[in-house]
């Protein structure tokens, strides 16, 4: 993998005229960049540059969290949620307006709201599992939980559950409703990337 030099924020850069490739430090996105100057103007042409992304994101693994004591199975979703999203966001934060210190949270609305990203509420579990989101889940065995689905293709998906570590679990769709309860004791939040401002 290419190595890249991390620059100071709000300071000057001389870049090379031609194949400049910039990544993003925070999602790992590269763009390759080429300068000219016409009429004693800059000017400059962007392209992604797919090969180099994909170099730096495979060695960019990003952790999901887990849950530890004092926190909350939804706001650990939700951050996992920003962390697949390439964002990072202040889950203690997120815990007090969760306003619950152990176990459900109560105002998941709020949450979510909160979180800068953009979740649809939905009953439709196949949209659900193309994009990836949080689902609740009221079941026996786990009470009220809350789980960070992530869409791998057509036939996979990752479940990340953070009660007992991050478990991440690959199983097909299938398999994740036979596991859940028949409705209403699950709620599916369609992940649709950042908030709308």
């Amino acid at each position: 993998m290419a190595k890249y030099k991390k620059e100071e924020a709000n300071v000057w850069i001389q870049p090379i005229m031609t194949g400049y490739k910039m990544a993003c430090c925070d999602c790992g996105l590269v763009h390759k960049l080429d300068f000219k100057i016409e009429d004693n103007r800059v000017e400059f042409k962007i392209n992604r540059d797919n090969r180099a992304t994909s170099a730096m994101r495979k060695n960019n693994k990003w952790e999901y969290y887990t849950q530890k004591f004092n926190t909350d199975c939804f706001v650990v979703a939700v951050c996992n949620a920003s962390i697949y999203q390439r964002k990072l966001h202040n889950w203690k934060k997120l815990l007090n307006i969760a306003k619950c210190k152990n176990g459900g949270t109560i105002n998941e609305i709020k949450v979510i709201n909160t979180s800068g990203l953009h979740f649809i509420q939905t009953n439709n579990f196949d949209d659900f599992i193309k994009h990836g989101g949080i689902i609740t889940i009221m079941h026996p065995i786990f009470n009220l939980h809350a789980c960070f689905v992530e869409p791998i293709n057509n036939d996979k998906i990752k479940v990340v559950n953070s009660w007992l570590g991050s478990n991440e679990i690959i199983i097909s769709p299938d398999e994740l409703k036979r596991f859940l309860p028949k409705p209403p004791n699950n709620r599916f939040y369609l992940l649709c990337g950042q908030a709308k401002n």
